[in-house]
């Protein structure tokens, strides 16, 4: 049960950091006039375009996780009904 409490949170951590990446990214290429500057100061990216590719990838992988999380979820509470059938 911990492992997917520590799923969870991790993809919603995943998830808030794409966001802020991708979303940030999109400010930068929207607002800054020297995007490469901007983007290797504030995002740790060569570009506002990488940057937001990046986000994009781990909005991706945090919705995985999040359903790996859920599958876990429910064949951990199927189990758990299939033993209460078995001893009566």
């Amino acid at each position: 049960m911990i492992f997917i409490r520590l799923g969870s949170l991790l993809s919603y951590c995943i998830l808030a950091l794409g966001t802020y990446k991708a979303g940030f990214g999109l400010y930068l290429a929207a607002t800054v006039t020297d995007h490469q500057f901007a983007a290797r100061r504030y995002l740790a990216s060569d570009t506002t375009g990488e940057a937001i590719n990046q986000g994009l990838m781990y909005i991706l992988g945090a919705v995985v996780l999040g359903l790996l999380v859920q599958i876990a979820r429910g064949v951990s509470e199927w189990g758990a009904e299939y033993d209460e059938q078995d001893e009566s």
